[in-house]
């Protein structure tokens, strides 16, 4: 999807279906973990939104591929304070920009235009491989695969 502009960003491109909707810029077919030089939390970070004027909850899980195992969402602190293998995002809970929270695995942006909501999130993947993105949300669901590595 392209839009104009979403909040403060213009000439916006979103990958995604329904009411989920991951920044291009943060899509990457393969994801390239431990850039940051700590090999030991290797957590890369998505900004996503739900929109527009989608109000209901919409449930993301990460699974490897080879193994069946579902990967942790965290709080993008090092090291992560906490962790849970299935995120729900509620847009109704999200309605300011909060800055990152430790504790929080899906830390809210706010709406950075009407009928939008964003959010900060970020995936922790202890073995390289490839991945499954499963989002659903009431009367739909949505797929993507990508490569995890160095």
């Amino acid at each position: 999807m392209h839009l104009d502009s979403l909040g403060m960003n213009s000439n916006v491109h979103l990958i995604g279906s329904g009411p989920f909707w991951i920044y291009g810029s943060f899509y990457q077919s393969v994801v390239h973990v431990g850039q940051d030089g700590n090999q030991q939390w290797p957590i890369t970070k998505l900004v996503v939104e739900v929109g527009p004027n989608y109000e209901q909850p919409v449930t993301l899980r990460l699974r490897n591929r080879e193994t069946g195992k579902l990967a942790w969402w965290t709080d993008g602190q090092i090291p992560p304070s906490t962790s849970t293998q299935t995120l729900i995002l509620n847009s109704k809970t999200n309605t300011e920009d909060v800055g990152s929270v430790p504790g929080v695995p899906d830390v809210p942006h706010g709406s950075p235009r009407e009928g939008w909501k964003e959010w900060g999130i970020f995936p922790l993947f202890s073995v390289a491989g490839c991945y499954t993105l499963d989002v659903s949300w009431s009367g739909g669901s949505w797929q993507s695969t990508f490569a995890v590595g160095r």
